[in-house]
């Protein structure tokens, strides 16, 4: 009785041993994890046409970039081993107006892939050299870039409007930062 007794002691000892081995390992391979940060960046050539003598002015342009997070080297090289990211910024930059006073009716940016969409609204505003524009995650956008670069393909940005004015054109250059999470072992 007493050599059955030592026996299931001891077996309970190397299993709650075996218990905290295992525990102990996953949390010193959580230590390992390692985050950097990324940024994308697509310059989108944004042109309006001149108007024909016959319909006026139109104003409407639209204009798309591909992006590849794979031209990142650092995301490159740690691609399978990326367990998270977290979108820490979304902005627009006008880089380049061909001309001055010219005001944005109103525009729409969409990043999508194939299986992800997500679009914020740009209300009526003047474009000028400087000018940001934030992008927040107000209806979730920046969860679902998350989804897309999950999907660790290449991803569109596109945006379509129209300006009071034509034959313009301006560069709207779109900048998603992110902070990868990845785990080397």
């Amino acid at each position: 009785m007493m050599k059955t007794m030592m026996k299931t002691r001891n077996l309970l000892f190397v299993l709650i041993a075996v218990s905290l081995v295992i525990a102990g390992c996953n949390q010193a391979k959580d230590l390992a994890n390692v985050t950097f940060d990324a940024e994308f960046k697509a310059d989108l050539n944004c042109e309006v046409p001149p108007a024909s003598f016959k319909s006026g002015i139109d104003g409407a342009f639209a204009a798309s970039k591909t992006i590849n997070p794979l031209a990142d080297s650092t995301v490159e090289k740690y691609i399978d081993k990326i367990k998270s990211w977290e979108i820490t910024g979304v902005t627009g930059e006008i880089l380049s107006v061909s001309k001055e006073g010219v005001n944005l009716l109103g525009a729409e940016l969409e990043v999508f892939s194939a299986n992800h969409s997500t679009a914020w609204h740009i209300p009526a505003t003047a474009l000028f050299v400087g000018q940001k524009i934030t992008f927040d995650n107000g209806n979730g956008q920046w969860d679902t870039i998350d989804a897309i670069l999950g999907e660790k393909d290449v991803f569109t940005v596109s945006v379509n409007g129209s300006t009071d004015q034509d034959d313009v054109t301006f560069v709207i250059r779109l900048i998603i930062k992110t902070r990868v999470t990845v785990n080397p072992l």
